[in-house]
């Protein structure tokens, strides 16, 4: 299956240091195909990484931009600031800020990992 992204986030893929994405509802299971796209190209079908396979899948839930669960085992800090560089962004607080500002105060979906990682 597709997965589109910002193009902000298709340089921390290539080099590695993305190595999950969050997704809102619950479409993805391991074993399944990401083509990874750029949101503009997903009618197209470009993708700008190797295709790679959903290594596992876990739940997240952030409540209020300011807690984050996984599996409903709260994450907190130093974890949470490795969660939030593995997916992209420079800290906790500009990942919690993203769902905040773009889902509102919860924000329920899965953890989606093409690596070993877990948390």
């Amino acid at each position: 299956m597709i997965l589109g992204f910002d193009p902000a986030f298709a340089a921390p893929i290539q080099a590695g240091t993305k190595i999950h994405t969050i997704r809102r509802g619950y479409r993805w299971q391991a074993g399944q195909l990401i083509s990874f796209c750029l949101n503009a190209d997903q009618a197209t079908g470009q993708t700008f990484h190797p295709d790679n396979t959903v290594s596992s899948i876990q739940h997240l839930r952030i409540l209020h931009g300011q807690h984050l669960f996984i599996d409903e085992r709260p994450i907190l800090g130093a974890e949470l600031e490795q969660l939030a560089q593995h997916d992209g962004f420079p800290n906790s607080e500009a990942l919690l800020n993203w769902f905040h500002y773009h889902y509102g105060p919860l924000f329920e979906g899965q953890l989606i990992h093409w690596t070993p990682a877990r948390y």
